[in-house]
């Protein structure tokens, strides 16, 4: 499993998104996908300094967050403002209560809760898939 997540040629995917796919066929633990977003560079849609944040119905408020820039581009458009970073500074930066949404829209489409209903530092708590 490792050269999978880590690379072995025949999939060019980032290596989040191969988790994510191990992760939604029950192939990968919780807590070894947070461990690699953790290290991922993530890309976030931003307006100024402010992160883009949604709110949805019943489902509280999210983060979109993409694992390419090319991803986001395509949600958002090219010339939308964006900040990327560490899976990790991307779950400290966030307020509790808040959501993140990994590749919302795609097929290996991942969702962390937010803090405060058992969302905890990358590495350890839940996924919804």
């Amino acid at each position: 499993m490792t050269s999978v997540l880590l690379g072995d040629g025949v999939d060019d995917k980032p290596p989040v998104v191969r988790a994510a796919r191990l992760l939604r066929r029950r192939e990968l633990p919780v807590v070894a996908f947070r461990d690699l977003f953790g290290g991922a560079t993530v890309f976030t849609q931003i307006s100024g300094t402010q992160l883009m944040v949604s709110d949805v119905p019943e489902m509280g408020t999210w983060v979109s967050t993409y694992s390419t820039l090319q991803r986001l581009a395509e949600v958002a458009g090219d010339d939308s403002e964006y900040v990327a970073m560490p899976g990790r500074d991307l779950l400290r930066t966030i307020p509790d209560g808040i959501g993140v949404v990994i590749d919302p829209g795609s097929e290996h489409m991942i969702a962390l809760p937010p803090q405060g209903t058992g969302r905890q530092e990358a590495g350890a708590g839940d996924a919804r898939l």
